[in-house]
């Protein structure tokens, strides 16, 4: 993954952290909105590091356009069982 595309998934990242936060309620917040927050959170703390964007089983780059949509993504779509035909 290059400077450009690690920039825009930081850009994805921030988007889709304020967005959560301002969505989840203090006084009785959705369990699957905390749940994702903490994966975007963790998410961005790994971006800098050089093997962000690969899969944390086969070490395969995780395609772009997923992380564009969901930067959270640990495992490419083969190893996540994901196939775009079915």
């Amino acid at each position: 993954m290059n400077k450009h595309e690690k920039n825009e998934i930081k850009n994805v990242l921030s988007s889709q952290i304020d967005m959560l936060t301002k969505q989840t309620s203090d006084i009785d917040p959705d369990p699957a909105h905390l749940l994702r927050l903490e994966l975007l959170c963790s998410a961005m703390n790994r971006i800098d590091a050089e093997n962000f964007g690969e899969c944390f089983i086969c070490d395969s780059p995780i395609a772009i356009d997923l992380l564009r949509t969901s930067p959270e993504k640990k495992l490419c779509s083969k190893c996540s069982g994901y196939s775009p035909e079915t």
